[in-house]
Parts: C-alpha cells; sequence; structure tokens
C-alpha cells in the first residue's frame, strides 16, 4: 500500500539556496545543481503535528539508524516555544542523492504519518556556507 504522504502530485514544494533546487513532488525530491562540486550542507525547516512534540520526537528519535544510513544527521530538534505543535529540526546531510532515496523509500512515509506529521505544512530550507 502506497502512503498517502506520498499522493502530493499537487503539492510542489520548492526550496531556492544559491544555485540549487530541491522540488518536492510525489515524495521524491530532485535536484538541479549548477555547481559540479557537492557541498555537506544543513537542511533547517519545521513542521506542524497533530499528535503532540512527545510523540514525534520519540517516533523521530526511533527512526535515527535509518537516517545514519542514508548519511542524514540529527543537529536538533525543538518545540516552537508558543505553539508546542510546530517541530523544528536541523539536518545534516551528507549527499543529496542520499537524502533524494531516503525520500523514495516507502517506509519513510509510514513514518511521517505514525508521527503525525502534517506533510503540507512542511517547510525545509537548504543552508551551506
Amino acid at each position: 500500500m502506497y502512503c498517502d504522504c506520498f499522493h502530493l502530485s499537487l503539492r510542489i514544494i520548492y526550496f531556492v539556496c544559491f544555485n540549487m533546487v530541491l522540488r518536492f513532488k510525489s515524495g521524491v525530491f530532485y535536484t538541479y545543481n549548477n555547481s559540479s562540486e557537492e557541498k555537506i550542507m544543513k537542511l533547517v525547516g519545521h513542521v506542524e503535528v497533530t499528535k503532540g512534540y512527545e510523540h514525534w520526537k520519540k517516533i523521530f528519535l526511533s527512526h535515527e539508524s535509518k537516517r545514519k544510513e542514508y548519511g542524514i544527521e540529527t543537529v536538533f530538534t525543538g518545540k516552537q516555544a508558543d505553539n508546542h505543535s510546530i517541530v523544528h529540526v536541523c539536518l545534516e546531510v551528507q549527499s543529496m542523492d542520499n537524502l533524494q532515496e531516503f525520500m523514495k523509500d516507502p517506509e519513510n512515509g509510514k513514518v511521517f504519518i505514525e508521527a503525525g506529521v502534517k506533510i503540507e505544512t512542511q517547510i525545509m530550507v537548504p543552508i551551506i556556507e
């Protein structure tokens, strides 16, 4: 069974960072990079969760080893001070190709649903130095 969060064909989220554009459509990140040099980057973002921060954090931490398999490290997580249903994260990504593969895996979509992530509210901004 295909996860609902991967049926986002009408929802497109654009991220722009210098000469790189990431597009999230139908559960897949596509990268366009004018530079031949791939940089380690951080992704800073936030998303609304429906089951509370503590539930989200428990599921998020239980999925840490899967992210590490793809070269994705957690820098920090936290909840917004004035709205505890908004979660903020910073992730370090070793390879944009690995991130694409991670996002293609339907099992990861199931984890988003289990954690109560409202995927349509997710904003991720790539940051490089």
